[in-house]
């Protein structure tokens, strides 16, 4: 008796054809998500140094609320990281410190940290640098900088938040690009008071933190990242 059979190729071909199906059925997302811990940066500044120096918080929660828009990105609150850092008692001056951050990278369950720092010159020119450290290994993967006008800093935040994504093992939408590529003007001053806003929200006095929120979206009603910070950290002000 005669038996009919598939042929090798053929079978080889449904076997392609099948573990294609499988793998097409697992979200895209989940096997290229990556988890990133910012660190507030730190003020290099000289001049009017005490004065600009709310934007280590600012800009940090600036470049969170960015990166947030990459849905391929998990981003760690910086009340987790902040929190995480109370634990281990470590003082802001050793943020930079190797050991620590690793292990406080270890602890938020980050696969990487985005160290900052910042300049502000007489004339308002600001300065941003970025280095993105792989926890596991504690490499150095992708150092940056930006220079430009303080009511660009918006701008300059974007353009770091693309190359730290192209520096890791993700891929953007076309709609992400675009929206990293937007060149936005939001003024220092706004900045500013955002910046405030978040140091007295770490210290607790969260009446002061709101008030400084709302003098921020005065100034700059498109200023997003201020009602995007709010409406995440809504169980704090609720009643308040």
């Amino acid at each position: 008796m005669k038996t009919y059979g598939i042929g090798c190729s053929m079978k080889a071909t449904l076997s392609a054809l099948i573990i294609g199906l499988l793998f097409l059925s697992l979200p895209a997302a989940a096997a290229e998500s990556r988890t990133i811990a910012v660190f507030d940066f730190e003020n290099n500044s000289i001049f009017e140094r005490e004065t600009y120096a709310p934007l280590s918080n600012g800009l940090a929660q600036v470049l969170i609320s960015e990166l947030g828009h990459v849905e391929s990105l998990m981003l760690v609150e910086r009340r987790k990281l902040k929190e995480i850092l109370d634990e281990i008692k470590l003082q802001q001056s050793g943020v930079t410190d190797g050991g620590y951050t690793v292990r406080a990278g270890t602890l938020c369950g980050a696969q990487y940290m985005v160290f900052g720092s910042f300049i502000v010159d007489l004339n308002e020119k600001l300065r941003i640098d970025i280095r993105v450290v792989q926890v596991e290994s504690g490499k150095t993967v992708k150092a940056a900088e930006v220079t430009g006008k303080g009511k660009d800093f918006l701008t300059l935040i974007k353009k770091l938040s693309a190359e730290i994504v192209d520096s890791l093992p993700v891929e953007m939408t076309k709609t992400e690009k675009k929206f990293l590529d937007e060149k936005t003007h939001i003024g220092m001053s706004a900045l500013m008071k955002f910046s405030r806003g978040l140091v007295s929200e770490d210290g607790g006095d969260f009446e002061t933190a709101k008030q400084y929120f709302r003098e921020a979206l005065q100034d700059e009603p498109d200023f997003y990242q201020v009602k995007e910070h709010v409406l995440a950290n809504r169980d704090r002000y609720l009643n308040r």
